[in-house]
């Protein structure tokens, strides 16, 4: 079984080229390396650069001689809200660095193993201090606190091997403190811990065959409890917390798994989750959705060319408006389009797929230029490498590629706000022992969009698209100020919300407070005069993921009504702020779709898809879309905000 493929080109120039691909057979008792010539296109030149080094970055680690390291975190250790920056590497060590390149102190660390994977960060038991897990080569998971010192129960071993497998982390009983979830290929083994090292009860589970990927863990069928999700090399199982196989799984799938996590999201919206996998049955690059039942979604299996694909299947939107989820995957596939782009029903992005080069890295999606300018990022796994992104047609963002040290290998960026000056900051682990530290140039916004920011999506290693933004807000009049009231969010893990204000003189919503607040009411105070202000919030996780925002509310402290307009019927109270793009989604009930001033007057033809409303003055607009037929029913009039 190959496990993992290094491209190192020797000829990096544009046209063609003789590559050197060393080939790795990731075995329990070593690695075993071919070389073979392939002749093919080198990328083309960097362009425009707008990821800007940041001080004291790159950092240079140390590498063993059978195994390469993968796996980039930024996480808050110290509580200062700023985040640090944590790799672990196959020369035995973990390395923890403030966002200036400082060594924060205790580290690094020595450990008796090598690490191949991703350090998870979590509060082990709710009381406010992070604890990182660390998964070795030699089969163990060590436990540190954020000053490097240990962690009482901790380490503990499930035998075999841990490769790239990483630890996963949940409060699967609701008692606030973490439970462990670690994978061991080989033998195939799934076990789960409590925050004491004790196991928990129902665990370890056997597969099949080699347990090869980190685990994935969420609320599956919307009981209110989590379920935790492993593929074998030959199938997929889901268990309930306690051990126990849910009803429809397994699910076989034949020989070819490889270091795919299982992605969870709620592809269709009916509010149990859908299970996403890559895989490569009969070397076919196969992508799989499967519903909480076992059965297949409509639309899915879909087809990748190339072999076994390592890439973990991830979801994100480009349409901040009705939250249509997309599906990018990749292919194990040299000089051909291998990176593939889906909308929920399977059907293949416009302008997907696209070639960023041969691709064992996993993807994020975020706001690259800001909130409403999402991409898609992604590495190559070529020496030299590169970072390419792209925009919802399947176009490089101008200033991608972005040259890197090395190959990525099974692994991803790590993309957040490190040093809170509301600039992302993009990390990633290269195989050569490079950490680099990028700011992205010109996104400052105080909520930019993340919908899937590293491997396995969060700190926790859950591989679960989460939280969903708040619903049902509404606003009424405090004493004094403005009352603003919402819905609480389903998802079990999450620890509270933030409350976002506009109408200021940036044009922005600026978020209220930092830390979230467990309420699902706020009183702003300061809402008096007669300035009329629109609000919206977000749902936060307990392993500090942020959701999208709600739909936004508008406040007139005077009691003014606003004045509707005959001409247009608003059925809709939710309000989409939008800048630059208006996304409108395709619908077989639509017809030709306009947008009207305030006045009741057309302003825009709209066409399915991103609309260019920049030349338009900030102010409050109306999408309204005739009936495709006399058998629809009128559409309603959807009110828009254009800002700067």
């Amino acid at each position: 079984m190959r496990l993992f493929a290094v491209v190192a080109i020797l000829l990096p120039v544009a046209g063609q080229a003789d590559v050197l691909v060393a080939r790795t057979t990731d075995a329990a008792n070593g690695g075993v390396v071919v070389t073979e010539q392939w002749s093919g296109t080198a990328p083309a030149p960097a362009r425009d650069v707008t990821l800007i080094p940041m001080p004291n970055w790159p950092k240079q680690v140390g590498v063993g001689s059978m195994y390469r390291p993968s796996g980039v975190t930024l996480a808050d250790i110290n509580g200062d809200d700023t985040l640090e920056v944590i790799v672990g590497s196959t020369d035995n060590t973990v390395h923890v660095w403030d966002y200036h390149g400082n060594s924060m102190p205790g580290w690094p660390k020595t450990i008796p193993g090598a690490v191949q994977s991703k350090v998870a960060v979590g509060d082990l038991y709710g009381d406010g201090r992070a604890v990182l897990f660390v998964m070795s080569r030699n089969g163990s998971c060590y436990a540190f606190k954020a000053d490097g010192g240990a962690v009482p129960g901790w380490p503990q071993s499930a035998g075999g091997s841990g490769g790239f497998v990483s630890p996963t982390l949940s409060d699967l009983d609701g008692n606030d403190t973490l439970e462990v979830i670690g994978v061991q290929y080989p033998p195939g083994t799934v076990y789960v811990w409590k925050a004491d090292g004790t196991v928990y009860p129902g665990w370890p589970k056997s597969l099949d065959y080699l347990a090869v990927a980190t685990a994935s863990v969420g609320d599956v069928d919307a009981d209110g409890t989590m379920e935790i999700c492993v593929p074998s090399y030959r199938s997929l199982y889901l268990w309930d917390k306690d051990g126990n196989i849910e009803p429809g799984w397994p699910i076989s799938i034949g020989d070819g798994a490889s270091y795919s996590q299982p992605l969870m999201y709620d592809l269709d919206s009916d509010g149990k989750l859908e299970i996403g996998f890559s895989s490569g049955p009969n070397t076919t690059g196969t992508v799989f959705v499967f519903r909480y039942n076992g059965t297949s979604q409509p639309g899915w299996p879909n087809y990748m060319a190339g072999p076994q694909p390592y890439v973990c299947p991830v979801a994100g939107s480009f349409d901040g408006d009705t939250l249509a989820y997309s599906l990018f995957c990749g292919a194990h596939l040299f000089g051909g389009n291998g990176f593939y782009g889906w909308d929920a029903g399977g059907g293949s992005l416009p302008g997907w797929p696209v070639q960023p080069d041969f691709l064992e890295c996993s993807p994020v999606v975020f706001g690259i230029e800001g909130p409403d300018d999402m991409g898609v990022m992604i590495a190559s796994n070529t020496t030299p490498g590169a970072l390419y992104a792209y925009n919802m047609y399947g176009e490089l963002i101008e200033g991608f590629p972005v040259a890197t040290p090395a190959a990525a290998l099974p692994n991803s960026p790590a993309v957040a706000d490190v040093d809170l000056d509301r600039n992302m900051e993009v990390a990633l682990f290269t195989m050569d022992g490079t950490v680099s530290l990028w700011t992205v140039d010109e996104s400052h916004h105080p909520h930019t969009i993340v919908d899937w920011g590293c491997w396995f999506h969060d700190n926790w290693h859950t591989g679960w698209l989460h939280p969903a933004a708040p619903t049902g807000l509404s606003v009424a009049r405090g004493n004094p100020g403005a009352r603003l009231y919402w819905r609480p969010n389903p998802e079990p893990d999450v620890k509270g919300y933030r409350v976002y204000r506009g109408g200021g003189p940036s044009g922005w919503f600026e978020r209220l407070f930092d830390r979230p607040i467990s309420d699902t009411t706020y009183l702003d105070t300061t809402a008096v005069g007669d300035t009329v202000r629109s609000y919206c919030v977000t749902a936060i996780i307990r392993a500090g993921n942020e959701s999208r925002q709600s739909d936004g509310v508008l406040f007139n402290p005077t009691g003014v009504a606003e004045k509707e307009m005959s001409e247009v019927r608003r059925e809709k109270t939710g309000i989409a702020f939008i800048r630059g793009v208006l996304w409108l989604a395709p619908s077989p009930s639509s017809g030709p779709s306009c947008l009207l001033d305030a006045a009741g007057r057309k302003v825009l033809d709209l066409l399915p898809g991103a609309n260019d409303v920049r030349r338009l003055a900030p102010g409050v607009y109306f999408v309204r879309s005739e009936p495709q037929a006399a058998s629809f029913k009128p559409q309603a009039v959807r009110r828009v905000v254009v800002t700067r």
